[in-house]
């Protein structure tokens, strides 16, 4: 994880294994006597051949940010915590008394550049992506009486988890929230009623669109959503929800054409012909991990593209 795109050219013809792991989302950042913990991130692999000199961008996703934590009643009606980098949803806050964390963002495998100014982000590029593994959702955080674990929704393989309630009580239905999915971000039926939509932060955390985790600083408390294909949601009174993870070829993934709408295939049309997504690139041998423990990156994600069988260069 270097919070930039890396660059990545294959060398030789032959048969290569790529694994992405997504970031954790932040743990919780309120003064609790047992810390909620992140969402653990989700995991895909699968094996492909393509031609030698074939260029990658490889955007690995880092841990959210529980950098600011609400003390007392009456704190800083400001303070929240940003998603991490490449998707991650921001939290919210309510009055520094409850602070969720950031969300963690997704690592990914595209074959076209970003173009936008966040340095991983615009729609041509997002709907590059052959592989992607899912962020896990930010902790929410409580600093009152009332409050159980709130401990972050999973990183998904198809499906990220839901985020856990946060306050006991928040138990409505309506404040739930559910993990992004194949063909849409997470939802939380609360957001999508509030007036507080209106008021997200659209440069770093647009509401429900491709790639993106929904959430922002200005919306009720609770940890924000973990990045993905779809991006997970921040809750209210809960923690984020996770990301969805894809691989082209993958069974259940349903890919997007050239307007990101979904597409009836599993493969991902995004060769090196943009107008017409005439090359297709996708994996064999693929898995998906929802909650992944393993990730060599720690609480930051991992990429690893491994040469099985080289061929006659």
């Amino acid at each position: 994880c270097t919070q930039t795109v890396q660059s990545f050219k294959l060398p030789l013809l032959g048969s290569c294994t790529y694994e992405c792991w997504g970031a954790r989302g932040g743990n919780g950042a309120g003064n609790q006597s047992s810390i909620q913990v992140g969402g653990y991130p989700g995991y895909a692999i699968g094996t492909a051949s393509f031609d030698r000199d074939t260029q990658f961008y490889i955007y690995v996703g880092a841990v959210g940010s529980r950098t600011n934590a609400g003390t007392s009643e009456g704190g800083s009606s400001n303070m929240y915590n940003s998603g991490g980098w490449n998707g991650g949803g921001g939290s919210g806050n309510n009055a520094g008394t409850s602070i969720g964390a950031g969300g963690g963002g997704a690592t990914d495998i595209r074959i076209v550049r970003h173009t936008d100014s966040n340095g991983w982000g615009g729609l041509a590029s997002l709907r590059s992506r052959i592989m992607v593994a899912a962020g896990g959702g930010g902790a929410s955080s409580y600093n009152g009486a009332q409050k159980t674990t709130g401990n972050g929704g999973a990183g998904g393989g198809l499906t990220g988890a839901t985020g856990i309630q946060g306050a006991t009580q928040y138990t409505d239905s309506q404040y739930a929230n559910t993990g992004g999915g194949q063909t849409s971000t997470g939802t939380c039926t609360f957001y999508n009623t509030y007036s507080e939509v209106s008021k997200v932060d659209a440069a770093h955390n647009p509401f429900g669109i491709y790639g993106y985790a929904r959430g922002g600083e200005n919306i009720w408390w609770g940890g924000g959503g973990g990045g993905g294909w779809y991006g997970g949601v921040q809750g209210f009174g809960r923690s984020g929800s996770g990301g969805s993870s894809f691989i082209s070829g993958h069974s259940g993934c349903y890919a997007v054409n050239q307007s990101t709408s979904t597409s009836t295939t599993t493969y991902h049309k995004s060769g090196t012909n943009k107008e017409r997504y005439d090359d297709t690139y996708y994996f064999t041998g693929t898995s998906m991990t929802a909650g992944a423990t393993n990730s060599p990156g720690g609480n930051n994600g991992y990429a690893r593209i491994t040469m099985i069988t080289p061929a006659n260069n």
